[in-house]
Order: C-alpha cells, then sequence, then structure tokens
C-alpha cells in the first residue's frame, strides 16, 4: 500500500533534476532488486563530494548526517512538499472548458480569475525526460465562454499562486513589499550583520530572512 508521504516515481524524477540544478549531487536508487523494477526508492544527496543525506521515497523520510545540515534538509523537504503539492493539485483539477485549451486544468477560479497549468514533456541536460507543470492565470470573458489576458509563468508556481491572489482580489497588491522595498530590507539586514553582536542568536533570523527575499525576488523575475 503506498503511504500518504512517500515519493512518486514522477516527483523523484523531478526532485533529482531540481537538487542538481541547486548545486547538490542526487543519485538514484533502486534497494529492492525486484526484477524489472527500476523505480527510484532512494535518493542519496551529497554537497561538496561529502554524504549529506538520504530520501527515503517509499516511506516520505529524510536522514542526514550532522545536525549542521538540518536547515538544508528543511529546504530540501519543502521542495519534496511543493513538489508534492502541485502534483495533487494537477490530478485532483478539471479540465477547461474552453475551445483550444483543454490540456489546461483550473487549478483555482475567483472573482472571474482562473489559475491552470498544463504537464509539459521536457527534456534535461541529460537527455531524461523530466515533465513540469506550466502555470498561467486568466481573466475570464463576459459569459464565460472564453478567456484574456493570460499572465504566463512557466514553471513558476509560487509566482503564479502570488499573481492570482492578487488579481483576483485575495489579496491586496498594497499588502504586499514590492522588489525594491524587498531589496532596502535586504540591505539594511546585511549592515545589520556587519554592525552588530549577534550571540543572541539573531544571525540565524538575518540569514533566514535574507533567503526568503532572495527566493521571493526570484519567483517575481523568473
Amino acid at each position: 500500500m503506498k503511504k500518504e508521504n512517500s515519493v512518486s516515481q514522477a516527483i523523484s524524477t523531478k526532485l533529482i533534476y531540481r537538487l542538481r540544478m541547486m548545486g547538490y549531487g542526487a543519485t538514484s536508487v533502486n534497494t529492492s532488486r525486484k526484477e524489472n523494477n527500476w523505480d527510484t526508492e532512494k535518493i542519496c544527496v551529497t554537497k561538496d563530494g561529502r554524504d549529506m543525506c538520504d530520501i527515503n521515497c517509499i516511506e516520505g523520510t529524510i536522514t542526514y548526517h550532522h545536525a549542521s545540515d538540518q536547515e538544508e534538509v528543511n529546504s530540501i523537504r519543502d521542495l519534496i512538499n511543493d513538489l508534492q503539492e502541485q502534483e495533487r493539485n494537477f490530478t485532483s483539477a478539471d479540465p477547461m472548458q474552453v475551445e483550444g485549451l483543454k490540456h489546461y486544468k483550473v487549478l483555482a477560479e475567483y472573482n472571474n480569475v482562473i489559475l491552470a497549468s498544463f504537464e509539459s514533456e521536457g527534456i534535461n541536460s541529460s537527455m531524461h525526460r523530466v515533465n513540469s507543470y506550466q502555470y498561467v492565470t486568466w481573466e475570464k470573458d463576459n459569459g464565460g465562454l472564453g478567456v484574456h489576458s493570460g499572465n504566463y509563468f512557466s514553471d513558476n508556481y509560487t509566482g503564479a499562486k502570488e499573481n492570482f491572489a492578487v488579481r483576483s482580489g485575495i489579496l491586496r497588491k498594497s499588502k504586499l513589499l514590492s522588489e525594491t522595498e524587498m531589496k532596502a530590507i535586504y540591505s539594511g539586514i546585511v549592515k545589520l550583520e556587519d554592525n552588530e553582536n549577534n550571540d543572541d542568536g539573531s544571525y540565524k533570523i538575518f540569514k533566514q530572512i535574507k533567503e526568503k527575499i532572495q527566493e521571493a525576488c526570484r519567483y517575481r523575475t523568473t
């Protein structure tokens, strides 16, 4: 029986690709030795030539070897959760009922704004097939028979969700920090790191905030 948190074959392929793009070594391992079974059952992750963690795809768990790696392991766990969320949402969504766009699925709809995606087949640099979900937001035409004004986000799931929330009115744009504001905060944090005695543990907080700002700015520009 498949466990709730298990990492599917489709997700493991995407995960290995994403980890390698992030600079990690990621190796697919099949531990069962069953005949004609080539599924990934474990992913061994390395960094700078040393073992960092093992991802058990069957159990959906991660084991790591050094406490100093916990922060990065948590980021990898967040990546897995994000990929699983995308797969769940796409699998359970209904196809669009618009001529020429029926390969898209409607992930969310509010106030005549649609968040949709389709699954795209691609080949990575190692000539392995890696599918991805491509995201877009549209406004519905009067009568709901068509859509217009598409904002396309490639595989940028977070950016598409943010755009849908603002565009549909779920989230007010005035409540969001602009990229200029985030960069100003980032610059201020760097100065604090340089000037303050961080024995109270604030260095770790500064680092986390910086990483979140870097990630948010990356999503808004891709």
